[in-house]
């Protein structure tokens, strides 16, 4: 597991036990993590080819919002260039800052998270009444 898998499974299983209501509406989107030859082949026929999808989904309307996503990454990793805080650091953190950006306007809370601390503030957040 790389370090970004790892926070998601912290998170998923901190998750279980803060929001046991919510369960059934959290989803962790792995199309992209390594899978046997066979399951990957699966994943590939149903993917919608959609760059930049969120890895957490948590389908429970809120207040304005119909839903969260959030797109996790590791403790450390700078979403925007040191110089230039209005550009992305890289071109796949662009793409899902864009794609953020179109759920957002959907609707949706879409933010990035970085680190295991970030995605539980910003869901304790989203999730309270």
């Amino acid at each position: 597991m790389n370090k970004e898998e790892i926070v998601i499974l912290q998170f998923v299983n901190w998750f279980k036990m803060q929001y046991p209501q919510y369960i059934n509406s959290l989803k962790v989107n792995y199309d992209n993590y390594k899978a046997s030859i066979g399951v990957a082949t699966k994943q590939k026929k149903l993917r919608t080819n959609v760059k930049g999808y969120p890895d957490i989904t948590i389908s429970v309307p809120k207040r304005a919002w119909h839903g969260l996503f959030i797109e996790a990454k590791a403790d450390g990793v700078r979403i925007y260039q040191v110089k230039d805080r209005n550009k992305y650091s890289t071109p796949h953190l662009q793409e899902q800052g864009e794609y953020l950006n179109y759920l957002n306007g959907l609707g949706y809370y879409a933010v990035f998270g970085i680190g295991l601390d970030d995605l539980i503030e910003i869901t304790n957040n989203y999730l309270k009444e």
